[in-house]
C-alpha cells in the first residue's frame, strides 16, 4: 500500500478517491485506514480527521507492526 501512496502523491484527488473506495470495500483494513490517515495529515494537516483514521486502523489491526507505529504517531498528534 505504501507504493500506492507514493504513486498518488502528486495526484491528491486521485489518492483520496482510491483510499475512499478501498475503505468502502473493506472498512476494517488497518493498512488502508492508516495510509489514508497519513494522506489526510500530509495533504490537509487535519489532525482530528487523521487521528480518527489512525484510531480505526489500530482497532482494526492491533497486531500489525505498521499500525502499531501509527499508534505512536497518534499519541504525538494528540500532544500537539
Amino acid at each position: 500500500m505504501n507504493f500506492v501512496f507514493l504513486q498518488f502523491k502528486q495526484d491528491r484527488e486521485g489518492a483520496e478517491e482510491y483510499y475512499s473506495r478501498a475503505i468502502l470495500a473493506d472498512p476494517n483494513d488497518g493498512d488502508v485506514l492508516s495510509q489514508y490517515g497519513k494522506l489526510v495529515w500530509e495533504v490537509h494537516h487535519d489532525q482530528e480527521r487523521a487521528s480518527s483514521y489512525f484510531e480505526r486502523a489500530v482497532q482494526a489491526s492491533p497486531e500489525d507492526r505498521y499500525v502499531q507505529k501509527i499508534q505512536n504517531v497518534m499519541i504525538f498528534l494528540k500532544a500537539l
